[in-house]
């Protein structure tokens, strides 16, 4: 078993207004689009956007393009990533 086969599934996000975090739970309800249910992170600006409203949905519309709930985020230096 590889050491990334170890790491398990998630969503990697970053950028300026989203802060630097990795989705660990969370239930698909769509193609791209996601309840997250847990986040780590220790980015004040992630645990705002993702700690204080219940659910966060997020859709990812592109690397650089996200919806959370119902404010889009875009920004050339920012991504969210899923792997698998």
């Amino acid at each position: 078993m590889s050491i990334y086969s170890q790491l398990g599934a998630g969503l990697a996000v970053y950028g300026p207004d989203l802060g630097i975090g990795l989705v660990t739970e969370y239930e698909p309800l769509g193609k791209d689009t996601f309840n997250v249910k847990q986040v780590y992170t220790r980015s004040a600006t992630t645990k705002a956007l993702f700690g204080s409203r219940q659910p966060v949905v997020l859709e990812l519309q592109d690397p650089q393009r996200v919806r959370v709930n119902d404010r889009i985020y875009a920004h050339a230096s920012q991504f969210v990533a899923r792997f698998e």
